[in-house]
């Protein structure tokens, strides 16, 4: 414990500094705290207290302003604003602790307090004038940031009914403007048929059949629920490599129209329904009668919502496709490099 002057700056400083000019080290988790939620909300620590009340308000400020925090951090934060010192985290050590029960994966907010502490350990004023750079440079991200590459790992399907589902994952383009974007195999248990522009076979069999026998199972399937609320969905064209390569690149822009027409604008009611083409199966081991590949012959569609105004669509499609569905190659296709995507109405 140290003894000094009363004082300190309103709302950073915590009660026994206030009041009998007494400081012990978690005094300084209480500045940490109020420095924290300033970061947080914007709003100096002052005037996020409640007098008549004698609580914080912090928590209903960032409601407010719709900045989602998790419970772990939030709970964190609090316990370094406890008025009473023996109540509070005693050490930083302590609240790493506390953060490292179970992970916190939000790296905004990660990197926003590694700037309220270093805020705090330094020279607080020029370190807080500079918070927005300190975010940078631990890892955050705001306006003053470069924009953060992705991390996007492989999707695994989920299976609902007969359809292999991959939920919405966030992809950028070279902008950073992104977009949600998921995927869906309409039938685990048709393919299309060797050879045919509109026609699909049960695997395993060969009678083939016109696509459109999919629409009344993928109705009953709830296709527009299972791949919920797109605002565009593209149909996906793709050919095995079971003949000559333009006539296959042809043939699989006619399954992805096909796919359009028969399907896609027949069940869904959303602004576009573009088609992407990704040409032939090329992969080397490719055998005529057999998949290679779980997705050359499969009748695929990708549905996108939330797109960031001005988003180069094909770029985080590219992303999207390329790197975060497990197995899928796009490199194995003859139009899946990213100078050769081309979405056509």
């Amino acid at each position: 414990m140290s003894r000094g002057t009363t004082g300190g700056t309103m709302g950073y400083a915590p009660p026994e500094q206030i009041r009998a000019g007494v400081a012990y080290p978690a005094s300084d988790i209480y500045a940490l705290g109020a420095t924290c939620i300033h970061l947080l909300t914007t709003i100096t620590p002052d005037r996020l207290y409640d007098f008549m009340v004698n609580k914080w308000t912090w928590r209903q400020e960032l409601a407010t302003q719709e900045r989602p925090i998790s419970d772990r951090l939030a709970n964190a934060i609090d316990r370094m604003l406890m008025n009473e010192v023996q109540d509070r985290h005693q050490s930083i050590a302590c609240i790493i602790a506390a953060l490292a029960a179970r992970p916190v994966n939000n790296w905004r907010l990660k990197a926003m307090i590694g700037a309220a502490i270093l805020a705090t350990t330094t020279t607080g004023l020029v370190a807080y004038t500079n918070r927005e750079q300190i975010e940078c440079q631990l890892g955050g991200y705001n306006q003053f940031c470069v924009q953060p590459i992705a991390r996007l790992e492989p999707q695994s399907p989920k299976k609902i009914g007969d359809v292999l589902y991959y939920p919405y994952l966030s992809a950028t383009d070279s902008q950073g403007k992104s977009a949600e974007i998921n995927m869906a195999v309409l039938s685990d248990r048709y393919e299309w048929q060797l050879g045919s522009d509109n026609q699909v076979k049960l695997k395993g069999q060969t009678q083939a059949v016109p696509i459109s026998i999919l629409k009344k199972e993928l109705e009953k399937q709830g296709i527009f629920k299972i791949m919920d609320n797109p605002n565009r969905i593209i149909a996906l064209g793709t050919a095995s490599c079971e003949g000559a390569g333009l006539i296959e690149e042809t043939r699989a822009m006619n399954r992805g129209k096909a796919i359009q027409s028969q399907l896609v604008k027949q069940l869904f009611q959303v602004k576009e329904y573009p088609v992407l083409n990704l040409g032939q199966f090329k992969r080397d081991n490719c055998k005529l009668n057999t998949t290679a590949s779980s997705f050359q012959r499969g009748l695929i569609i990708v549905g996108m919502r939330n797109e960031t105004a001005g988003l180069e669509v094909k770029a985080a499609l590219y992303q999207r496709l390329g790197k975060t569905i497990k197995g899928l190659n796009l490199n194995d296709y003859s139009q899946g490099s990213l100078e050769k995507f081309a979405l056509q109405q």
